[in-house]
């Protein structure tokens, strides 16, 4: 076989790790090159790779000795017994039955030998591999000392990976705590709804680098939203004015029961996919609908959209909380007037 298939059970772990560190996909950084230099150079090997394993391909977050970032998971051969996470050495793989018919191996590429150590979390889950190759078979393997250092090697890069994660969710969280505190002066500094909820709007919308973020006032029995003036991206349409819940899916329920309406693909989600085509005729693909509380029922609506589908983090989703009560907290919540008659 060209390459171990992925354990079944732990491959959605591996795969919500990798979402959580977002570091699939990310430009090229100093800390990971020089690691792989460093295994490289004492390993005596043409090529070293961080090799994360994502669904459906390997992608390599640092890469010396190889002109591509990712291969197809099938030629993986980091994904070989990676739950085991221990080192993985392969002295020759034209002779192991687990490689010797994979493509880079068979191919132009012709790798003959593999050492890969594990990137274990603290969560215990293995994300890939940090491994050296060479084009020379090696029946030695590695030395002890290179063993040693390559599974050293392995461990700060886990480490690097989580403190990199650290920092960037460190900072956003400053980043939303000062959206806050702008958006709480704006309020005080505001006589009316519409001034507040605007400059709420702006700010969120900034901060989130979505397509539109806009305040509506609902009716008691949650059918329509009145949208005030939303802000919205350069050459996004506006959705103020009336809506009707029922024209875009099952959207009421959970606004009726205070709950935040989160829908991270209007294409998948059970309450729009069946005809999403009045989401995307608005320029949706995502949205956040963060209900307002007044005496125990929904009265309005901070609005989020997004141009293309979205995981929405727990830290955005807390922001947007915060940012419906200051609201309510400042007046937009407060008894207004009817919805206009169609």
């Amino acid at each position: 076989e060209r390459g171990a298939p992925l354990s079944q059970k732990q491959d959605a772990r591996r795969a919500d790790a990798l979402r959580g560190l977002a570091v699939l996909d990310t430009p090229a950084e100093q800390a990971f090159d020089d690691i792989v230099f460093i295994a490289s150079h004492t390993c005596d090997a043409p090529i070293a790779l961080i090799s994360l394993l994502d669904e459906g391909r390997q992608w390599f977050k640092a890469r010396v000795g190889l002109d591509v970032d990712q291969t197809a998971i099938a030629q993986s051969v980091c994904a070989i017994d990676v739950d085991r996470a221990d080192l993985l050495v392969i002295p020759d793989l034209t002779r192991d039955p687990r490689t010797r018919d994979n493509p880079l191996v068979t191919g132009p590429r012709g790798f003959r030998f593999y050492a890969g150590a594990p990137l274990v979390l603290r969560s215990g889950v293995v994300v890939g591999r940090l491994c050296v190759i060479d084009t020379v078979a090696r029946p030695r393997g590695l030395s002890s000392e290179q063993a040693i250092l390559l599974e050293a090697l392995a461990r700060q890069v886990a480490d690097q990976l989580e403190l990199r994660r650290a920092a960037q969710v460190s900072a956003r969280l400053l980043e939303l705590q000062s959206a806050l505190i702008e958006i709480a002066e704006g309020i005080r500094a505001s006589d009316e709804i519409v001034g507040m909820t605007a400059a709420a709007a702006a700010v969120v919308g900034r901060v989130l680098q979505v397509e539109r973020a806009s305040f509506g006032v609902v009716d008691p029995d949650i059918e329509v939203v009145d949208v005030e003036a939303d802000w919205t991206a350069p050459g996004v349409r506006s959705i103020a004015g009336r809506h009707r819940f029922e024209d875009y899916g099952a959207l009421r329920g959970d606004l009726a029961a205070g709950e935040p309406l989160v829908i991270e693909d209007v294409a998948t989600d059970h309450r729009t996919a069946d005809d999403p085509v009045a989401m995307y005729a608005l320029g949706i693909r995502a949205l956040v609908n963060m209900p307002v509380r007044e005496h125990g029922r929904t009265v309005a609506i901070f609005i989020v959209n997004a141009a293309a589908a979205r995981v929405w983090t727990p830290d955005e989703l807390l922001f947007l909380r915060s940012v419906a009560d200051r609201l309510e907290a400042g007046g937009a919540a407060r008894p207004a007037p009817a919805p206009r008659p169609p």
